[in-house]
């Protein structure tokens, strides 16, 4: 269950994403050195030519490493409310946030919950809109739309930012 009422610390409410697994980093680079083995030992049994065995090798070797880095990024949303500012940053492999947008509430035209469609059936986030356009996720835990919904209402309460809630 979402917890819909997140700690208010120093006048701030923070909505961080689940902290990256070692797990999902250690399975990319077990995949990332098996992948290097087979190709470099040629034991794929197909007709490559070494030059395109190469390149599809280095190929899947970034894409293992833009997957590593997908998973190992964590996002925090940052209502100041004393302040009244809105904070969006990412840390990356547990290096310190960098500050992504750093704007006053009042550019914030509204919040709410968005409903994702997708082959599993359908899944809940929220989102806050700015003037400047593009909506941010912002991160809660997996959970219903009853939970994500609490978990708004209590985060319009706290900042006055009015209410839309979309279907994607």
């Amino acid at each position: 269950m979402v917890e819909p009422h997140p700690t208010v610390l120093d006048g701030k409410l923070t909505y961080v994403s689940s902290k990256p697994s070692s797990g999902a980093a250690i399975g990319g680079i077990v995949i990332a050195l098996g992948l290097m083995l087979v190709f470099a030992k040629g034991a794929t049994g197909t007709v490559v030519t070494p030059a395109g065995a190469a390149g599809l090798l280095i190929a899947l070797v970034v894409l293992a490493i833009s997957l590593l880095l997908t998973v190992m990024r964590r996002w925090t949303v940052e209502f100041d409310l004393t302040g009244q500012k809105l904070t969006i940053s990412q840390s990356l492999l547990g290096r310190p946030n960098t500050i992504v947008f750093d704007c006053p509430l009042d550019e914030c035209i509204r919040v709410g919950t968005m409903e994702y469609r997708n082959e599993g059936g359908a899944s809940y986030g929220a989102y806050v809109e700015l003037k400047q356009g593009g909506k941010y996720s912002i991160p809660l835990p997996n959970g219903t739309l009853r939970d994500v919904s609490l978990a708004v209402s209590h985060l319009v309460r706290a900042t006055g930012i009015p209410r839309f809630d979309t279907v994607a």
